[in-house]
């Protein structure tokens, strides 16, 4: 199946939209309201593009294409349909653009310098709309909207929390929150990034820098063991922003608040930026080498007896010197499971406590059984993946816990157990859990963080492991840091030594 776009011929899907191919092949078309990951509303009309044979130009992103069918995005007659659309998304929008965030990074401006007009036919007033407080992450300039939708369908279809919706009609039409309620959803400031026009910003970054004098750099997100692929934003050497780096296979085009928002607690006033050392029952500033002499007199004379804990926050290149300097000295006693009381489970434990499926594959899944997490406050990004599945696959989804919590996707089953209940779960002759997995569906078990701090988590970790190889599913470990993986594979273990190997 082909169709042409500009005279030139192109393979297309069936059910392709003219904007998805066009995108495919980077042919530019304006838009405001579509966006990849959402549903398709073709509301802002500015993706009108002319087709042969169609008496009035029409959506991009909403007409499917047909054989054979010839688009045309830049001849006259497109062209003078996106103009007009223009002139009437700006009739409202305040000229804020020397003191808008959005400014330099803005659709708005860039789509109206290109198919916009350098005047305005319209002279009357421009309406006016009061700001809202919606929380203290996400600040309102709602003059400036321009009605795209796209924080309304984002609530409803990968948050899983409608918290903004549209109000009124016409020009009395609102974006608002249910009864000036504030946005609670843990990937609330994917907003910011959603929004074309600056109506939506971010509370923390407002009027700090511009961003044409902003440096980019990537990193990978601490805050959680799913990795996210983000960019920090600086100025004169101090973090200003964090936004997601879109990575097809991790966060997708998403970032959590705890992500983006968490960069602050390296302003924080209680960081500590010099080494502490202990003097008669005191923590007192030193430098370096100073700690570094004491460090090394203190294990050579006390190492037999010492052991060390070591944050699983850190480096794998930092946790390997550590451990590496410790053995040297012979401290044997090295670990990073500062939360954990039962230790049992670690001589059968795998090199890594990994995930074991790719986080796009959740979607083909049947059954996902979670213990001992509340995903959607923990791991939200994992929470999107999750809503997919149910969406577009009807996934039954289980939960297992000791505390209530509610979850963003819609659960079959959900359960408040006691540790003991939990270690029995699968184990009682009547099986009377109410799960019952088929062995030829595609399951998967997901132990969370909090069971790993329970009295009894050898033996619930055992027998889920059991299970899981009874209905052969795959069986996901979940970190409560950000690289636990990597202090297992580095040997911040008091049994392992780096890779894995017994000690």
């Amino acid at each position: 199946m082909h169709i042409y776009i500009n005279d030139t011929k192109f393979d297309v899907n069936e059910n392709d939209t003219i904007i998805q191919v066009a995108d495919r092949n980077d042919i530019h078309i304006p838009r405001f309201c579509y966006h990849k990951r959402l549903s398709i509303v073709a509301s802002c009309r500015m993706c009108l593009v002319d087709i042969e044979n169609v008496k009035y130009p029409q959506p991009a992103c909403s007409t499917i294409v047909k054989e054979g069918m010839r688009v045309n995005t830049n001849n006259r007659s497109a062209e003078e349909a996106q103009k007009n659309t223009m002139e009437f998304l700006l009739i409202n929008h305040p000229l804020d653009c020397p003191v808008c965030d959005q400014a330099g990074e803005c659709e708005l401006q860039d789509v109206s310098l290109e198919h916009g007009d350098y005047k305005s036919a319209y002279k009357e007033l421009k309406r006016t709309v009061i700001d809202k407080n919606i929380g203290e992450l996400v600040s309102t300039e709602m003059t400036r909207c321009i009605h795209c939708s796209r924080c309304v369908r984002f609530g409803e279809e990968v948050a899983g929390i409608k918290e903004l919706g549209m109000t009124g009609r016409g020009e009395d039409t609102k974006i608002e929150t249910f009864i000036n309620e504030g946005l609670s959803s843990q990937l609330s400031g994917n907003v910011i990034d959603l929004c074309p026009v600056g109506a939506l910003n971010n509370s923390l970054y407002k009027y700090s820098a511009r961003t044409w004098d902003l440096k980019q750099m990537s990193s990978i997100s601490s805050n959680d063991c799913l990795g996210s692929n983000i960019f920090y934003h600086t100025y004169n050497d101090e973090i200003k922003r964090c936004v997601p780096k879109e990575d097809e296979e991790i966060n997708l085009s998403w970032l959590s608040d705890n992500d983006r928002f968490g960069y602050e607690g390296i302003k924080s006033e209680e960081r500590i930026l010099h080494p502490l050392i202990r003097h008669n029952e005191n923590l007192e500033k030193t430098d370096f080498n100073s700690i570094s002499e004491k460090f090394i007199e203190y294990l050579e004379k006390y190492s037999s007896g010492s052991c060390a804990i070591m944050s699983a926050q850190s480096s794998c290149e930092e946790m390997f010197l550590f451990q590496d300097l410790l053995r040297n000295k012979n401290v044997k006693k090295i670990d990073h499971r500062s939360k954990e009381c039962d230790f049992r489970y670690q001589k059968n434990y795998p090199i890594i406590p990994s995930f074991d499926i790719k986080l796009v594959d959740i979607q083909s899944l049947d059954n996902i059984i979670i213990v001992g997490a509340n995903i959607s406050k923990e791991f939200p990004i994992l929470s999107i993946y999750f809503r997919d599945a149910h969406k577009n696959n009807s996934t039954n989804i289980f939960s297992l816990s000791t505390y209530e919590f509610e979850e963003n996707f819609p659960l079959k089953k959900s359960a408040i157990l006691n540790s003991q209940e939990l270690e029995n779960y699968f184990t009682n002759s009547n099986n009377e859990s109410g799960i019952n997995l088929e062995k030829s569906k595609k399951n998967l078990i997901l132990i969370g963080p909090a069971v790993s701090y329970l009295s009894n988590y050898s033996n619930i970790l055992n027998n889920f492991s059991e299970y899981a190889k009874s209905i052969n599913a795959n069986l996901a470990l979940l970190g409560d840091q950000a690289n636990t993986s990597g202090a297992w594979a580095m040997g911040i273990l008091p049994h392992r030594l780096p890779g894995g190997c017994f000690y």
